[in-house]
């Protein structure tokens, strides 16, 4: 590996007294903020990867699902828009606004290239783990009639169901997962009152900050149903559950 970089090295330096020397400015910070922004993407996939473990794998007759990965594709369609525009309008600008248009095209498509990758990574991992949840799952609650009536955001289209297992939750359609890097359950609760439910509380981290080098944290809340007849499964969960996160606040069951 250190040869292969080495020799890339050597390569581009025997470039730079010919081609480098012929193509214009802008060309060549291209080719240099690509290459830079492969090899910093590559390492984030690493990193993460050693962090949050290897995507779940769905079997072959499984079919995926697209749900979190849908929702940022029209931004991306709107970003590679947006440089299109840029490009496509440079003839007509002041040349007093050269300098800064041509900051613009890099600008958009290297910065927008680090935070769809840091979206796309996590949507990846929430469609993996809602697609295999229910192949390898501790329980499946369906609802009956009635039984959701007082619980509010819920998408009436989805299943009315909740499956729990080892890679998260998925209540109504909406998806959990336990313990990644950027978003892991720090409380489970139980409240009998009704309507009985299982509160889960859930601390996602989104991008970093002068003031949050560590990134931003926000806490998002789960009211799970439970269903009539099914308070029993709470001593299974909890079991579980402290065993999947030990360090985790998990009370469901007298002990």
């Amino acid at each position: 590996m250190q040869l292969s970089w080495l020799n890339l090295a050597i390569f581009l330096a025997g470039l730079k007294g010919r081609a480098f020397d012929r193509l214009p400015g802008w060309a060549v910070a291209v080719g240099f903020g690509a290459l830079g922004l492969t090899v910093l993407l590559t390492l984030f996939e690493l990193f993460y990867r050693l962090m949050d473990g290897p995507f779940p794998t769905i079997p072959p007759d499984v079919q995926p699902v697209y749900v979190h990965r849908r929702k940022l594709y029209p931004w991306m369609v709107a970003t590679a828009l947006l440089e299109l525009l840029l490009l496509v309008f440079r003839p007509r600008i002041p040349a007093s606004w050269v300098d800064n248009w041509e900051i613009a095209e890099l600008i958009v498509p290297l910065g927008s290239c680090v935070i769809f990758w840091f979206l796309y990574y996590n949507a990846r991992r929430f469609d993996y783990g809602q697609t295999v949840l229910p192949t390898n799952a501790w329980l499946h609650w369906v609802y009956t009639s009635g039984e959701l009536e007082h619980f509010t955001g819920l998408d009436p289209k989805a299943p009315q169901e909740t499956w729990m297992g080892p890679g998260g939750l998925l209540y109504v359609g909406d998806f959990a997962p336990w313990g990644l890097t950027l978003y892991q359950l720090v409380k489970a609760e139980a409240n009998l009152a009704a309507p009985p439910k299982v509160i889960f509380t859930f601390e996602k981290t989104s991008f970093a900050s002068k003031s949050q080098p560590g990134g931003a944290k926000s806490l998002e809340i789960m009211r799970v149903a439970i269903p009539q007849g099914r308070t029993d499964d709470l001593a299974v969960i909890q079991t579980k559950l402290r065993a999947l996160c030990p360090k985790v606040d998990i009370r469901l069951a007298p002990e």
